[in-house]
């Protein structure tokens, strides 16, 4: 966020969108902690086919999101309509905006945009507003899960996370969940990948192999 001049409170956004879950998946096909559309992740460069789903990546969907962010803000000008743009999409923002002659969220929220984003952005800015104080608003007990650092492996295609976890001894379900978005625990068949392990995990797999993956081809039935 900061190398996009993104204020880091825009976290906010994954938590009112998807509860920071980057499997969440939408009735309408959203999916991550950013709740991308499968044509909007792929114009911000994620990766969406059947070998990966980078829209559950949250380093990469993130950049994504700050992308989709810096956009929003050079075309309307205020974090306020930025918020309205990424809920309802550009052209609901655009149209809103020539049409009452205005760059104000608050008017234009009392003349149009749907109910959902009326709603969104004062969610995201009370949720501003809070993590400032948690005590203050009653959440000062809540307390943060331990977070697991990570280094990246670039592996060959074709590469099955089932592997790497036997040849370093990681447990598979962590390893998996480090990589959600790899969608049938094998990296895809047309390039290297770039997968994510324990901290400390990186040189021990280059040691030990050259991440054989005997080349077999894979075939879809």
């Amino acid at each position: 966020f900061d190398e996009y001049d993104i204020p880091e409170e825009f976290t906010y956004v994954s938590m009112i969108e998807s509860g920071f879950d980057y499997n969440a998946e939408s009735s309408t096909g959203a999916i991550g902690l950013w709740q991308f559309m499968p044509s909007t992740g792929e114009i911000f460069d994620l990766r969406i086919d059947e070998w990966v789903d980078e829209r559950k990546d949250p380093y990469k969907s993130t950049i994504a999101a700050a992308k989709y962010f810096s956009s929003l803000k050079r075309k309307f000008g205020t974090w306020e309509l930025v918020l309205a743009g990424y809920n309802s999409g550009d052209l609901t923002v655009k149209r809103a905006i020539e049409k009452y002659k205005s760059k104000d969220f608050w008017y234009l929220s009392q003349h149009t945009f749907p109910k959902q984003t009326k709603e969104f952005v004062p969610q995201i800015l009370a949720v501003i507003v809070i993590s400032k104080d948690l005590n203050k608003y009653g959440f000062g007990d809540l307390k943060l899960n331990d977070s697991i650092d990570t280094e990246k492996v670039m592996v060959p295609p074709r590469t099955r996370l089932d592997y790497i976890a036997g040849l370093v001894d990681i447990d598979i379900k962590l390893l998996r969940k480090l990589n959600p978005s790899i969608l049938k625990g094998v990296t895809p068949p047309d390039k290297y990948y770039s997968i994510k392990v324990p901290k400390g995990y990186k040189e021990k797999i280059y040691a030990k192999s050259k991440i054989n993956t005997d080349n077999k081809n894979l075939y879809r039935y």
